[in-house]
């Protein structure tokens, strides 16, 4: 145990991610008081080191279910304190994780200033379709920045409900209206149609066995 952890101490305190991380693969063989001692010192660990370790215990085949609870709960104290560790959540957690980190997530979209975090917070929110934020990603069809405009319109689509569809067909009718805003409104509005066909003929069938 004193060995472990001594050396997973020191690899992280001289930010040796490589090693850190080698060591961890073997965590969930590990006793929990080692385990809530890696959380300790991870929570004190330097940003990049934090993010690359955090990053891969949160992924599915490194989770630890002893663990998983207090490691959430650490990801977003430390997202509280630098925006970037919020896309360890967007990426690796589940919807249960999520949802709470809904008013978190919605503050970081409205105080980070840095383009690239940014467009990745919304690549993200859309593709695991987390509905929670659509107003939120939809405010930014009407920033100047062209590339996180074209990043909400695609996050928007990939959402694929009817509030990401009106969102979209309310900025249609103003000068922020481009191709890529009329392209997702087809889209979405054909998905639904399809969705709609399929409930429909879905219901039918069953009506037709009974």
């Amino acid at each position: 145990m004193a060995d472990f952890l001594s050396q997973l101490k020191k690899h992280i305190k001289d930010d040796e991610t490589g090693p850190a991380i080698t060591l961890l693969e073997t965590l969930a063989g590990r006793h929990q008081g080692e385990k809530l001692e890696v959380l300790e010192t991870l929570a004190l660990a330097s940003d990049p080191t934090a993010l690359a370790i955090l990053s891969f215990m949160t992924e599915a085949p490194h989770r630890d279910p002893d663990i998983h609870d207090r490691l959430i709960q650490l990801i977003t104290d430390r997202a509280h304190l630098n925006f970037e560790f919020i896309l360890i959540l967007l990426a690796n957690a589940d919807r249960k994780d999520l949802d709470p980190s809904a008013p978190l997530i919605r503050h970081i979209l409205s105080r980070e200033t840095d383009p690239g975090l940014l467009k990745k917070i919304i690549s993200l929110t859309g593709k695991i379709k987390l509905g929670k934020l659509t107003d939120d990603i939809a405010e930014f069809i009407f920033y100047d920045d062209k590339e996180l405009k074209a990043e909400a319109v695609k996050a928007l689509e990939r959402m694929g409900t009817p509030k990401a569809l009106a969102r979209l067909t309310q900025a249609s009718k103003t000068e922020k209206c481009d191709d890529d805003i009329l392209d997702a409104i087809q889209v979405l509005s054909q998905n639904m149609a399809d969705r709609e066909t399929h409930i429909k003929e879905d219901q039918a069938a069953k009506t037709d066995k009974e």
